[in-house]
């Protein structure tokens, strides 16, 4: 029992991203998303491109997990080819209760909405481990 908990595989899923105030839209290919639950941990990881992005972002740029989380967390971000704006410290935040990662970008010591430097060509690698009911 313990041997199969243990080498359990990776389950895939389809993520959205969206601007949570729908000023902006974007166009995705996702290179892979999967995730992993042994118990209330759920372990996920998403690769994307963003290949079309318009509008004005109006919210925070936020991808949907596989599960709704338990409790906050914090995640973690990779990205490349965003706009210059944008700052090199990218951090990921999992609400309590939310059904999203949502992606930020760390300036001046404020975390700040990461929505208006995603671009066509913008890749991200995001993942975490959140609470979540089996």
């Amino acid at each position: 029992e313990f041997r199969r908990v243990l080498f359990r595989s990776a389950t895939s899923y389809t993520p959205t991203v969206i601007d949570s105030g729908g000023g902006r839209t974007f166009t995705t290919t996702i290179t892979s998303a999967r995730y992993t639950q042994i118990g209330n941990l759920r372990w996920f990881s998403v690769d994307l491109t963003v290949t079309a992005a318009s509008g004005t972002g109006s919210g925070g740029f936020r991808v949907s997990l596989p599960a709704t989380s338990t409790y906050a967390v914090a995640g973690s971000a990779y990205g490349d080819n965003m706009t210059s704006g944008a700052k090199t410290d990218l951090q990921v935040i999992i609400p309590a209760a939310a059904s999203y990662a949502e992606v930020v970008h760390y300036e001046n010591g404020d975390s700040n909405s990461l929505v208006d430097h995603v671009q066509a060509t913008t890749r991200l690698v995001i993942s975490g481990v959140y609470f979540s009911a089996p």
